[in-house]
């Protein structure tokens, strides 16, 4: 059978998966219908706060199409109803009975998918990112209607669960799903191409520094994410700040609304932090192979945090908070880097300074990163869907 993915809109992390996918599976198609171009062109990012289009490329080495979209108010920044792509249903009954993958339920369009692709002979793969640790925050009725719609209405519809970690598929385990459902497609980047950067600039860190900005001595601790309530920039420079290391420097890529906040914070303190702005795709290696230590402060909605893949590629230890989607499966507490209650500042605090003051211990954890993450690979992702979508 054939592999159909459909998905929102080119995104930068799928795309190369989409190609992967393509080469190692000749005998089948496999085709991506897009049901948006709007990240094509350069768009308004309302978290960044700035209008940007990323700079490599997302629509070689793969099969793909573009669905018109039919919603009113038409965008993937509407929520459910910004996508409606009442085409799907000529599409879904002209092609031969398929694999379709559906990466969720948070548009009407992916509804619509899950509901009808089965009465045209295809089988339904979901491959969605939530955790079960945050299902426990979501309270509200529509969530408790939502969870029941689910329960009783969709998933009996799903041949094949993909889950991408750990948590992922507790949640899924949560509503019943039996193991032989459940097929694990880890959530990756494309690591050949961030760890072909890692072996470019690996002895090259004087010179990164260099044209960065960034202080040639001691200790550099990178943050990569939008300057927002989720990602928890605040704490990190509140815990930065805490920190006793000499000759500490802390870089935070990205851009948001809470900028003028942390740009008060750091002058109050007279803190030694960048804040670099957005940073693009082509560009944001250098921050990583400048580094020694990654933190990723995300809370409740950080569903997995692929930027924690893409630090490990760099052989970077990790501090993480434990909402944070990927902690249980990227980070070995203690190993290859700390996991932190969620808003403790002082325990932040306290790791950071752990892992900047002992250098060997970074050395060691960095390198454990860099194994770790070799199972978090496409490649993994293409052997399992041949081995269990026959």
């Amino acid at each position: 059978m054939n592999v159909l993915f459909f998905i929102s809109h080119p995104i930068q992390y799928f795309t190369p998966l989409y190609k992967k996918l393509a080469e190692e599976m000749p005998n089948r198609e496999v085709k991506v219908y897009f049901l948006s171009d709007e990240t094509l062109k350069p768009v308004m990012d309302k978290d960044f706060g700035a209008r940007f289009a990323w700079d490599i490329p997302l629509l070689q080495g793969y099969s793909y199409k573009f669905v018109p979209n039919d919603a009113p108010r038409a965008s993937i920044f509407n929520g459910f109803w910004g996508l409606m792509n009442f085409r799907l249903i000529k599409i879904l009954k002209e092609e031969k009975p398929s694999w379709i993958v559906v990466p969720g339920w948070q548009f009407f369009s992916y509804v619509l998918l899950l509901l009808i692709g089965p009465y045209f002979g295809h089988q339904i793969c979901l491959r969605t990112e939530t955790p079960l640790k945050h299902e426990s925050h979501k309270k509200t009725l529509a969530h408790r209607l939502r969870v029941l719609f689910m329960r009783h209405v969709v998933f009996p519809r799903v041949s094949k669960f993909l889950y991408i970690g750990k948590e992922n598929k507790a949640f899924y385990q949560s509503y019943g799903v039996p193991e032989e459902k459940l097929v694990f497609t880890p959530y990756a980047v494309d690591n050949e191409r961030f760890r072909s950067a890692y072996v470019d600039y690996k002895e090259k860190k004087n010179i990164l520094w260099k044209e960065l900005g960034i202080p040639e001595n001691g200790v550099i601790f990178l943050t990569t994410g939008k300057y927002i309530e989720k990602k928890n920039p605040l704490d990190v420079i509140k815990a930065f700040a805490l920190v006793q290391c000499p000759e500490k420097h802390l870089v935070m890529v990205g851009e948001g609304h809470l900028r003028a906040e942390m740009e008060a914070l750091i002058q109050a303190n007279n803190l030694p932090v960048l804040l670099t702005g957005f940073i693009n795709q082509t560009e944001i290696t250098k921050y990583y192979a400048a580094a020694d230590v990654f933190i990723m402060a995300s809370g409740i909605g950080e569903t997995w945090g692929l930027s924690v893949n893409e630090a490990m590629n760099y052989a970077l230890p990790v501090i993480a908070y434990e909402q944070t989607g990927c902690a249980a499966d990227l980070v070995l507490h203690g190993q290859n880097g700390f996991i932190v209650p969620n808003n403790d500042i002082k325990q932040l605090a306290a790791r950071m300074q752990e892992a900047g003051a002992d250098k060997d211990w970074r050395e060691k954890a960095g390198m454990l990163s860099g194994e770790l993450i070799k199972k978090y690979d496409y490649n993994v992702v293409v052997e399992e869907m041949q081995r269990h979508l026959t």
